[in-house]
Order: C-alpha cells, then sequence, then structure tokens
C-alpha cells in the first residue's frame, strides 16, 4: 500500500517491517526519461506525410526549411492571406481527399481571429484530425488578439488540438526576424519556426503512445 507522507515529500509503501521511502524526483525523473526515449524515437520515424498546413507569407518563406524538416508535408500558403478564407480552404482539401491528420493553420499575422473561427475551421475538418495552431509575432495591435484566441482554443480542445508558440520562441532570437520585425530570415530564423512545428508534434504523438 502506498501514501503520501508530506513531511517528508516522499511516497511510503507500507511493508510488513514498516516505511520504506521513495523520493518522488525518482519517479518524476524516471517518468521523464521514458518521455525522452520515446520522443527520440518518435522522431527517428517523424515525417510530414500525415500534415496539412495552411498558412499566410510567414509560412511562405518557411517552406523550404518546413520539407527539410518535416519531408513530404503538404503546404498551402499565400502571401496576405486571412483567417476568414481557413474554413473554405480546408472543407475544399477534405472534399478532395487532400487534407491530413494534423491540419496547420498558421493565419494570425494579417487580422485579430476569435475563438469561434478557429471552431469553425474544426467542423470543417471534421473528426479525425488534430488543429495544429501557430500564433503570430509582431507589432501589429491584431496579433496578441488573434493569439489569445489560439491559446483560448486550444484550453478549450485539449484533445484535439495543439498550440505551436512561434511568438514565444522568436521573441528570444527577434535578430533572425528580418526588417519589418515578423518575416523570419532564411537560415535560423526559418528553421526555427519549422522546429517549433516538428517538436509540438512529436510532444502530442509522446503524449497520445497508446
Amino acid at each position: 500500500m502506498q501514501k503520501i507522507d508530506d513531511r517528508r515529500g516522499t511516497v511510503v509503501t507500507i511493508t510488513s517491517d514498516g516505511y520504506s521511502y521513495f523520493p518522488m524526483l525518482k519517479q518524476e525523473e524516471e517518468e521523464r526519461k521514458r518521455r525522452e526515449e520515446a520522443k527520440a524515437a518518435i522522431e527517428k520515424t517523424l515525417n510530414g506525410e500525415d500534415v496539412s498546413v495552411i498558412g499566410d507569407s510567414v509560412t511562405v518563406g518557411a517552406s523550404a526549411a518546413l520539407q527539410k524538416s518535416l519531408p513530404g508535408i503538404a503546404v498551402d500558403a499565400q502571401v496576405s492571406r486571412s483567417i476568414l478564407t481557413a474554413p473554405g480552404i480546408v472543407a475544399q482539401m477534405k472534399a478532395e481527399g487532400r487534407l491530413r491528420k494534423y491540419v496547420v493553420i498558421s493565419l494570425n499575422t494579417n487580422s485579430a481571429t476569435t475563438v469561434g473561427e478557429y471552431e469553425r475551421i474544426a467542423a470543417a475538418a471534421g473528426d479525425g484530425h488534430v488543429l495544429v495552431i501557430i500564433n503570430a509575432y509582431g507589432d501589429r495591435e491584431w496579433i496578441p488578439v488573434a493569439n489569445q484566441a489560439a491559446s483560448d482554443y486550444v484550453r478549450k480542445h485539449p484533445t484535439d488540438s495543439i498550440l505551436v508558440d512561434w511568438n514565444s520562441a522568436i521573441a528570444a532570437h527577434t535578430d533572425w526576424l528580418g526588417p519589418d520585425g515578423i518575416h523570419p530570415q532564411a537560415g535560423q530564423g526559418e528553421d526555427l519556426y519549422a522546429s517549433g512545428l516538428r517538436n509540438a508534434l512529436a510532444e502530442w504523438e509522446v503524449a497520445h503512445i497508446e
């Protein structure tokens, strides 16, 4: 039988001879190691064959990096694309049999959005898909509003959505952005964008190992 001894901060196993103490930190370390090993195994075979990306000019620039990071990924990106077009694009891709398991939406650069808009995108995709939202970085007044909606949507739908926090990642490396302070530069900036998506997918796969 086990119980928590708050005084010792340990797991206590009660045996016939008394109490045996096992630090909780050991259990946490073992779980961390298990997850790291599982992630490493997944990353060996992770590719983009189950990934559809719908994006704007940020994604246009990072398309080559995405292909390198996730070979076989399907990227549909367009300069100045609004998130309002996303439900229609997703619906068309689904009707044509081109919509993959992971539906990546990277459309927070050009306009504000709402949780409801993400829900319309998810509805267009239907069951069996995971909505992956990449938020945006920049000084446009609507970007924080759009990013908050992305965060709120993922919190509301934790079983079938993922947030890729590009905003925080690139905020630590603003010298990897172009002159407009929005679009990543070729090389480190675009690679960071692609690696953020790859890492998020790997983490999701680890968390959903059956």
